[in-house]
């Protein structure tokens, strides 16, 4: 599969066993690598077979197969996109350089902020950050300062925790709007979520998103 950005919650909720192997681009990557139409897979997923009838495929099928163990689809996937790393269309690189640049300010920064540092409009800026990552700079911005609040969470007991200096830092204006947020990304409240992923059995869920950047 290949999934798009997501901006909000959902509950995947798989119906047999199964095992994954997950390739976790940075915003840009998907747009810059495949040269794929990424705001049409916002909140969606597509079959690998649909968008990327290459070699990634047969990479892919043989590991399934058998013909091949974890490090060799490794290497093979990785010498793949490093491949692709050549063909990569530097145009609009200033993108990449803002998204550097909302991590650094863990997203207290305007649209217009980010416009002003590449030296164009609001409404191009807004266009071509689209266009790259496949979300809106603003949904971006509200992502990182999540994400950060989440990261300044992670070694804290969920009734210890100072809400309010953590809403003020985050950038929110106050709690019901940073509750309100937090609860369409994640789909709980921030106590609860604390709790329920704060246990062994969901590793993987806070491994995915501590890549979340």
């Amino acid at each position: 599969m290949v999934i798009g950005q997501q901006d909000s919650f959902y509950l995947l909720s798989p119906t047999s066993v199964y095992s994954h192997f997950c390739i976790i681009f940075q915003p840009t990557g998907l747009n810059r690598l495949l040269n794929l139409p990424v705001h049409e897979l916002l909140n969606d997923a597509t079959s690998l077979d649909l968008v990327l009838k290459e070699p990634l495929k047969g990479i892919v099928d043989n590991y399934r197969a058998g013909n091949r163990s974890l490090g060799q689809l490794v290497q093979e996937v990785d010498a793949f996109f490093s491949g692709k790393l050549l063909q990569c269309n530097p145009e609009h690189s200033y993108v990449e350089h803002t998204i550097e640049w909302i991590r650094e300010k863990k997203g207290l920064v305007t649209v217009t902020d980010l416009a002003g540092l590449s030296n164009t409009c609001v409404r191009n800026y807004r266009r071509r950050f689209l266009e790259l990552t496949g979300i809106s700079p603003k949904k971006y911005i509200l992502i990182t300062r999540l994400k950060g609040i989440l990261s300044a969470l992670e070694h804290d007991e969920p009734l210890k925790i100072d809400w309010n200096d953590i809403i003020y830092n985050g950038g929110y204006f106050d709690q019901m709007h940073f509750i309100k947020e937090f609860k369409r990304f994640c789909g709980e409240t921030p106590t609860a979520y604390l709790k329920k992923y704060s246990g062994s059995q969901h590793s993987l869920e806070r491994y995915l998103l501590s890549l979340v950047d």
